[in-house]
């Protein structure tokens, strides 16, 4: 397998890993702060970066973030919802959504 298939195939797992744990999350089975427990037992940051993939980057932060609700720069559900559909291939991930429509 190379390099690339490695790297593909980690990238399709982590968004599998992290889609499953934002639905546990949203149906209450876990909280903001086990979330991003879960999250880093899965994955780093440097990980991430040397993937350098923005969706699971940017999933990364919101898992982490999440704990720091209400707070205005804490993600918000339908910013939650979004990154789980696509984590889930049902959605485009477009960073630009999450700075304007998101964020509402």
């Amino acid at each position: 397998m190379t390099t690339e298939a490695m790297r593909q195939e980690r990238i399709t797992w982590l968004r599998y890993e992290f889609a499953e744990r934002l639905e546990r999350c949203e149906r209450g089975e876990l909280t903001p702060r086990q979330l991003a427990e879960n999250a880093t037992q899965v994955t780093s940051q440097d990980e991430l970066d040397r993937l350098a993939d923005e969706l699971l980057q940017h999933t990364f932060w919101a898992m982490h973030h999440l704990v720091h609700r209400p707070a205005c720069w804490a993600p918000s559900g339908s910013e939650i919802a979004y990154l789980r559909r696509c984590l889930r291939d049902e959605d485009l991930f477009d960073p630009s959504l999450i700075e304007s429509r998101l964020s509402e």
